[in-house]
C-alpha cells in the first residue's frame, strides 16, 4: 500500500505500456488483408490490447522506464511435519437406526 510506480513504469499488464501497434486487418476497400498501425489514442486499439490471441500483431511500441533490479523474497512458514503428515482419517459414518 502507498506504493507508486517509478517514472516510465506502470502497474498492470503489458498492454498498459503499448503506445502503438501494427496488426494484420481486413481492408474491405482492397478486398485483402493489410498492415495497419494503430496509435494509443485510436479507439480501435482497445480490441487489440485485449485480443486474447485472436489477432496477428506484427509490431508493438512500448513505453518503458529504466531497468530496475527487483528482489523477490519468498517466505515459507508451513512446518515440514504438517506438510508431509499422513492423511487424516475419514470421519466415522453414523450407523442406521
Amino acid at each position: 500500500m502507498g506504493e507508486s510506480p517509478l517514472a516510465g513504469h506502470t502497474y498492470g499488464t503489458v498492454s498498459n505500456l503499448v503506445t502503438s501497434l501494427t496488426a494484420v486487418v481486413w481492408s474491405a476497400s482492397q478486398n485483402a488483408y493489410v498492415l495497419q498501425t494503430f496509435q494509443r489514442s485510436d479507439p480501435d486499439i482497445a480490441a487489440f490490447l485485449v485480443h486474447l490471441g485472436r489477432a496477428f500483431i506484427t509490431e508493438a511500441t512500448l513505453r518503458v522506464g529504466a531497468n530496475v533490479r527487483l528482489r523477490c523474497q519468498s517466505t515459507y512458514t508451513t512446518n515440514v511435519a504438517t506438510l508431509f503428515a499422513p492423511p487424516p482419517r475419514p470421519a466415522p459414518t453414523p450407523s442406521p437406526r
